[in-house]
């Protein structure tokens, strides 16, 4: 895919998404660990690169 139809692409999915009454549902999964330490417990999401992982996954499966 060059940068020109990656760019058209982006901009039909911004028309799509923006029409009024279209309704997206986007599911996804996300951990949640849990350290203890020292009485005291923590919690992590996997870090922003997770997050990010599952949002370019969630993407480029929309173009199939």
């Amino acid at each position: 895919m060059t940068a020109g139809e990656l760019q058209n692409y982006l901009k039909k999915q911004v028309k799509v998404f923006s029409e009024p009454g279209k309704e997206v549902t986007v599911q996804q999964i996300f951990r949640l660990y849990q350290v203890k330490k020292e009485g005291n417990t923590y919690y992590w999401n996997g870090g922003p690169q997770e997050l990010v992982w599952k949002l370019n996954d969630s993407y480029f499966k929309s173009f199939n």
